[in-house]
């Protein structure tokens, strides 16, 4: 992954005038590296790739059996897995019932009920 510093002297090289084979020389890039870096949008950031938690994944299949059919929280899951031998943090459960709460779609429905000034009043 290029630096923002590369990125930044990739683009102003390019704009000078500069080849690709000219700022690869230049700054000991790959071509491939340089394309990449003149088709990209934005500046490159650094993003660290998804992997589950090993402590959490002999345990999965339990944490959803207690967050979706007996419906519980999480200090309540937490509980649960310490009887059965989670040694992992709270805070990487809490990060994973995160997670599972974003595949479920939210149970409020809200529908707005408009009415000319007058028509009816609220107590």
């Amino acid at each position: 992954m290029l630096s923002v510093e590369a990125w930044t002297t990739i683009r102003y090289l390019q704009a000078q005038g500069m080849g690709i084979r000219a700022i690869t020389r230049e700054l000991s890039l790959s071509r491939k590296a340089v394309r990449r870096a003149l088709r990209s949008e934005g500046v490159p950031r650094y993003q660290r790739p998804k992997r589950p938690n090993p402590q959490l994944v002999p345990f999965e299949v339990r944490i959803r059996e207690l967050y979706f059919r007996e419906h519980l929280i999480g200090s309540r899951i937490l509980r649960e897995l310490r009887k059965l031998g989670y040694a992992g943090s709270a805070s990487a459960l809490y990060t994973y019932l995160g997670s599972l709460r974003a595949l479920v779609p939210s149970r409020k429905a809200t529908v707005r009920y408009e009415t000319a000034p007058g028509q009816q009043g609220q107590f």
